[in-house]
């Protein structure tokens, strides 16, 4: 039985997202005793912020044009954001 190399990078990126969910998680746990819940969310933000500029900024790169980094509908993006942060600070509180 042979995978194909799309389905073996797909199992390897979501055996990697897994551990590195969980040792996040993990992370924030051990420092909620010593960091009040916001201090956490912030932290965990701003770590978060690095690979992600870093892949916005690849494809920027790759199309050519920062164009295609703008939100269709802002509205949608305000509310994802808002229960995206509430949902953060539900599950650290």
């Amino acid at each position: 039985m042979s995978f194909s190399s799309h389905t073996a990078r797909a199992l390897l990126a979501y055996n990697g997202s897994v551990f590195l969910f969980a040792a996040m998680f993990g992370l924030c746990k051990y420092l909620s005793d010593t960091l009040s819940t916001f201090e956490t969310m912030f932290f965990r933000c701003i770590i978060a912020l690095i690979p992600i500029s870093f892949i916005i900024f690849i494809q920027c790169v790759k199309n050519k044009s920062l164009n295609k980094a703008k939100a269709k509908n802002p509205l949608l993006l305000f509310l994802r954001c808002f229960f995206g942060s509430a949902a953060m600070l539900l599950t650290f509180y």
